[in-house]
């Protein structure tokens, strides 16, 4: 029977096809790197014709069964709307929101049992911040719509003007 693993050799091959072939039965059974591979295929289109929608998918069912970095595209492809048929108003921010958390989740699982070296760590920490940062956005955008930072700004600064300074005793007269 194969494995995974014959899949991950295949695909360093660059046997996409082969990998593929190998890959899917095993993703059937529900088995979490079989399905993120899978979903690399089709985000990358290699060796199948590109496919953000099903790339979606497999990351999805993938991140569902623990995998944290398809949760990690998940996440990041909610926040980009890669694969999703959606207009933007109605992107499923929460959702996005709910794969971030678990990424920083499973990161905290990692670090606590350090199998995260110093250096890969950082690199985590930032992609996880700049997977929140982009989701966040994202929500900003759909909540406020066209409204652009400076208007926001504009509009929070003006009241603050009109405030009277007071002068400050000093300390200990």
């Amino acid at each position: 029977m194969l494995a995974v693993q014959d899949g991950e050799k295949a695909y360093l091959e660059k046997d996409f096809t082969k990998a593929r072939e190998i890959w899917e039965p095993i993703a059937e059974s529900g088995d979490a790197e079989a399905e993120a591979w899978l979903g690399a295929l089709y985000a990358n289109g290699l060796g199948v014709q590109q496919d953000a929608a099903r790339a979606f998918e497999f990351y999805r069912r993938s991140a569902e069964h623990g995998n944290p970095l398809a949760a990690n595209n998940v996440g990041a492809m909610y926040a980009k709307g890669d694969g999703i048929a959606r207009e933007k108003s109605r992107f499923p921010l929460l959702a996005a929101y709910d794969m971030c958390l678990k990424c920083s989740h499973y990161f905290n699982i990692l670090d606590a049992r350090g199998a995260i070296s110093v250096t890969e760590r950082v690199g985590v920490i930032a992609r996880v911040r700049a997977l929140a940062v982009g989701i966040a956005r994202a929500w900003m955008d759909q909540q406020y719509g066209s409204d652009t930072k400076s208007d926001k700004k504009e509009k929070v600064a003006a009241p603050a003007a009109h405030v009277k300074k007071e002068k400050l005793a000093p300390v200990g007269s």
